[in-house]
């Protein structure tokens, strides 16, 4: 059976192949709403998916974006890639890994090897500098989300953490809350201590003293070995 093209979708919606491709490659903007939705409507009707092998051999060449982050498991993470990929551009493609953190530097190289374009790091860098002088001589920019606090990196996207403790901590008292758990994995990024801290001195300001529970990471295996401390504790609230 013979595959559905372009031709067809611009029959079907009558115009012009270069008006459908325009306005199916976000340049439609000088057609009118009317011309813009029959093409779309055309295309949905028939079925119509761009052939990508197809604009590699016209010289179609997406933009690759490589994004780190400390694992694809973390429902954080998950929810995260999601909305990238939600609102992922046309010509621009993604390329996800998921790394460790003795693992990052060879994930790094293993995107530039892909010929990424530019990288958004989700997690932390161990050695920042180190990162920082490998993508500075491979001319490629890169974001960091708040789980960084390199200070090398030009472009950072971070939440206030310390504030965001602070007002879970009087949220809970205002909740009635007095003996409350504060449950934190072994190892902590800077934006964890940064919010625990804000937690604590909240808590602080109340008189308050917190139960300390240490957990081995952030996993719903972790959380359910450290619900037996919790329950323990008699605590009737948790910070995690």
């Amino acid at each position: 059976m013979k595959r559905i093209s372009i031709k067809d979708v611009a029959k079907k919606s009558g115009v012009s192949t270069a008006t459908v491709s325009q306005i199916l490659n976000g340049k439609g903007g000088r057609f009118s709403n009317q011309t813009r939705e029959r093409v779309f409507r055309a295309r949905d009707e028939l079925g119509y998916i761009a052939s990508i092998a197809a604009r590699t051999l016209k010289g179609f060449h997406a933009i690759l974006i490589g994004v780190i982050v400390p694992s694809f498991r973390l429902p954080f993470f998950a929810n995260l890639i999601e909305s990238m990929e939600k609102h992922e551009e046309y010509g621009v493609r993604l390329v996800f890994f998921a790394a460790t953190d003795n693992k990052i530097e060879s994930a790094i190289r293993s995107l530039l090897a892909r010929g990424v374009a530019g990288l958004i790091i989700g997690r932390s860098i161990p050695e920042s500098m180190k990162i920082y002088q490998l993508l500075a001589k491979q001319h490629i920019p890169y974001l960091v989300l708040d789980q960084n606090s390199d200070q090398q990196a030009r472009d950072r996207i971070i939440v206030d953490e310390f504030q965001g403790g602070g007002l879970v901590a009087n949220h809970f008292v205002e909740l009635g809350h007095t003996k409350i758990a504060v449950v934190s994995p072994q190892k902590m990024t800077h934006n964890m201590l940064q919010r625990r801290q804000g937690f604590v001195d909240a808590l602080d300001k109340q008189n308050i003293n917190p139960v300390i529970i240490n957990t081995a990471d952030l996993s719903k295996h972790s959380g359910y070995a450290v619900t037996k401390k919790v329950i323990a504790n008699k605590v009737s609230a948790v910070f995690y």
